[in-house]
């Protein structure tokens, strides 16, 4: 057989990676063969990702599954079931026990058994396949029979094969298969409980993921480490990113240097450092509390990232495990080193825009006393005042201004909302008299101030109708105008739970510090948000310096929505706009 070559991933190469594991899925064999004769390896990946979406190759690649993006040759024939191929590639070589990035770092024996190939697992176990192998998150081929609607035949043969490989374990694989007898066995032989897998992970990183408070136990008192997660020799996680608008992976690093856009944090990004950030990532209340036990702490934070247990405890969504760490002492206003406070963390955690219980959880016990309970009786009010003929035509008349349909705001009952577009833009500027091309013939750099100004217009023309019309951005950015069924623009504040944690200010805060700046400035309220309010003053501002000074001292990411942190610059953009943006950011 002609010696295997890797590919260097030029184009070529790519087209020519693809076009095999496309017959590879397909169950080709010739056209697999064929390959494999002119010395290509049998363990090259997919690298569809390398290839325009116009490519020949890419597109008939496409047309297969896409549960292997990314794999190794025989990890796609197995996960497909084609036994005949992996036959043929273990004979040209194939690595048997290859580890796949894409999916965890699961071997081919596991994705067989994951995806229910029965017919490739007994083929793979036949040829010795490593029964003790493990991914990521320390699942092995044994414990994913699991998910077979039957797992009798493949967990009772995984099992024949584990039973025989049992002598050459290690510490960690003890660990991952719970093996509390052969850990023991280990332990009293001499072996050390800081042993490394091959993975680079400790014994004791995947005793808190996945071990037994006994395996647990065994481990802290024959002496591990509590402060070693791995050797530095491990796989980088990696989580799907932007970066110059393209999809792509990033390492946790990479994340927390803010080499990427628009990331999501992703679980397990940060596995790797001391075993306690796994366990608050995995949401193990019970293994977190003893590792605080012996000696652990609560306020510790990760080499990459400055994150602490807390932060990781959100991402788990455990509020046992959160309520525990703050009992504990965690620190709540902790940042990481993109700043990013606890309560962002929590906001980012959420599963779903209604998903607000861990957010909450985290405000409660920030002490951030939400003046919603003041308005209760106002918000009340809110659904009657909706259903009145007053509040319905302008309903019908935001509805015909903006071009779009009214969408009852979940947050609030009796408010609206209102998004625009482009065309909605032509026909407000059109509705005030600027002209259809109002907005969009403007220079770039006149466009937002030219909404604003139809905002202004449209705002007034709500008030005389006894409502409020607001700017409003929700916590992912998307833009809207909000019609609340009041006047009192301190009840939208409340409505919108505007709050300004990173510098410690509470809704009910924020509300009296308005009020009291509208003794002396009165302003009509333009935007407000989650972390953002802003106005426009009703008279001219006689100090405005004075004024810059009182709004600095609790927002200095202050000057109609751009970020000026100097006082003298905040009187000026006051002076000059007679209107205020403060944001919270």
């Amino acid at each position: 057989m002609p010696k295997s070559k890797e590919l260097n991933l030029n184009v070529a190469d790519a087209r020519q990676a693809v076009d095999f594991i496309s017959a590879v899925q397909a169950g080709k064999v010739d056209e697999v063969k064929n390959f494999l004769a002119t010395g290509l390896s049998p363990d090259t990946r997919d690298a569809m990702n390398k290839l325009a979406p116009g490519d020949p190759s890419f597109k008939r690649r496409e047309k297969m599954s896409h549960r292997c993006v990314g794999l190794s040759a025989l990890s796609s024939a197995a996960c497909l079931g084609q036994t005949e191929i992996c036959k043929i590639l273990l004979d040209a070589g194939a690595s048997i026990n290859i580890q796949e990035p894409q999916n965890a770092m699961r071997t081919p024996l596991m994705i067989a058994v994951e995806y229910g190939q029965i017919s490739v697992m007994h083929l793979l176990l036949e040829k010795n396949a490593d029964c003790l192998a493990s991914d990521i998150v320390g699942n092995t081929a044994l414990k994913l029979t699991k998910y077979l609607k039957d797992p009798t035949e493949a967990k009772q043969a995984i099992e024949a094969h584990l039973n025989k490989q049992k002598d050459r374990m290690t510490v960690a694989q003890a660990v991952i298969h719970n093996d509390t007898a052969q850990l023991k066995k280990l332990l009293s032989a001499g072996h050390s409980p800081d042993e490394f897998h091959s993975d680079g992970y400790s014994a004791l990183f995947y005793a808190s993921i996945v071990g037994s408070l006994e395996i647990l136990e065994l481990l802290l008192e024959s002496g591990a480490d509590l402060n070693i997660g791995a050797n530095g020799k491990q796989q980088p996680l990696t989580v799907l990113s932007y970066k110059d608008d393209e999809l792509c992976h990033i390492t946790a690093k990479e994340y927390f240097d803010k080499k990427a856009e628009r990331t999501i944090y992703s679980n397990r990004l940060l596995f790797g450092e001391a075993p306690i950030f796994a366990a608050c990532e995995v949401g193990r209340t019970d293994v977190v509390r003893r590792l605080i036990k012996a000696g652990c702490d609560v306020n510790a934070t990760t080499k990459i990232g400055s994150v602490s247990p807390l932060m990781l405890a959100i991402v788990s969504q455990n509020e046992e495990l959160i309520e525990f760490l703050i009992e504990a002492g965690a620190n709540l206003t902790h940042r990481d080193s993109r700043q990013a406070t606890i309560l962002e963390w929590a906001s980012k955690a959420n599963h779903g825009p209604d998903d607000t219980s861990v957010r909450n959880l985290i405000r409660e016990k920030l002490g951030m006393n939400n003046a919603k309970q003041d308005f209760k009786e106002a918000f009340k009010k809110f659904k009657e005042i909706e259903a009145t003929p007053a509040f319905q035509s302008t309903i019908e008349y935001l509805a015909d201004v903006c071009q779009t349909k009214s969408y009852p705001w979940k947050k609030k009952k009796g408010v609206h909302r209102f998004y625009v577009n482009v065309k909605g833009w032509d026909n407000i500027g059109q509705t005030f008299g600027k002209g259809a091309e109002y907005v969009k013939g403007a220079p770039k750099d006149e466009k937002d101030q030219r909404k604003r100004e139809l905002a202004d217009a449209m705002q007034e023309q709500v008030r005389s109708r006894g409502f409020l019309l607001i700017s409003h951005k929700d916590e992912e950015g998307s833009a809207m105008f909000l019609l609340f069924p009041t006047l009192n623009k301190y009840e939208v504040i409340a409505a919108c739970g505007t709050d300004g944690i990173n510098y410690g200010h509470g809704n009910a805060e924020i509300i009296q510090l308005l009020t009291e700046m509208e003794e002396e400035h009165p302003f009509i309220l333009s935007d407000c948000m989650h972390n953002a309010v802003g106005g426009r003053f009703t008279k001219a501002i006689a100090e405005p310096h004075q004024l810059a000074s009182f709004l600095y001292s609790f927002c200095p990411d202050l000057a109609d929505g751009e970020i000026v942190c100097d006082e003298d610059d905040i009187a000026k953009e006051l002076e000059k706009n007679q209107r205020f943006y403060l944001w919270w950011g």
